[in-house]
């Protein structure tokens, strides 16, 4: 006759034989939506793992690139909220991936970027010639972090012709790790030049060597004009 602690037993193993392999779950996880990853993350000590880690990420962002055409932000200067958006390439819904409130003050962002799983963007503390700020967003997992200022020695001018500031965004793949390039220019003569590389992994600046005679142009793209 079966006790109930053999039966309880029995009704484990067989909970055991029914589990999937963890390559097929992760192949359906990353399949799905960022909301219903969020949730699924409750499920069970692996599952959080799993999802958690950044192999994960990588992976959810791989096969998202198939399906979504774009990733795009809205910044609501009047609540100072951010939002997050993405929409497919057929032309469907937009869906609204979250929003965050008063990152810094009210006043406008500079920039956006999507890159391998994460997003990078930047705020301004006042309306025109304030200092920026830089943010990294993970959408899946709903975390973001403020970065730490560049140790800069440039002095902190206040109007748009006296300095110029901006932050890229870039994945290192012979590190497989996300990185943010800063240019602090300043624009008096002589023009003079600090830049310096934010590394993800140990959350610290480098300062990176260049010339006092040459300048840049901050866009999508670094130019870089050396005399």
């Amino acid at each position: 006759m079966k006790t109930l602690e053999d039966e309880q037993s029995t009704i484990t193993d067989d909970r055991s034989k029914m589990s999937f392999p963890k390559e097929i779950i992760e192949d359906i996880l990353s399949r799905l939506p960022v909301k219903s990853i969020l949730r699924f993350k409750s499920v069970s000590k692996p599952w959080l793992s799993l999802i958690s880690a950044p192999s994960f990420h990588n992976l959810h962002s791989a096969v998202g690139s198939r399906t979504t055409a774009l990733f795009f932000s809205a910044f609501d200067s009047s609540t100072g909220t951010r939002y997050f958006f993405s929409g497919a390439n057929d032309g469907g819904s937009v869906a609204n991936l979250m929003k965050l409130d008063n990152i810094v003050s009210n006043f406008a962002h500079k920039f956006a970027e999507h890159l391998n799983g994460l997003v990078c963007f930047t705020s301004r503390a006042s309306r025109r010639f304030g200092r920026i700020y830089a943010f990294i967003f993970n959408p899946s997992t709903h975390k973001f972090l403020k970065l730490p200022d560049p140790p800069v020695s440039l002095p902190n001018y206040t109007t748009a012709e006296e300095k110029d500031t901006c932050y890229l965004f870039g994945f290192d793949e012979l590190t497989n790790e996300h990185k943010v390039l800063y240019i602090d220019v300043e624009l008096i003569k002589p023009t003079t030049i600090e830049i310096m590389i934010f590394s993800l992994s140990n959350y610290s600046w480098r300062k990176i060597k260049c010339g006092s005679s040459c300048w840049c142009e901050c866009s999508a793209l670094v130019v870089w004009h050396q005399k």
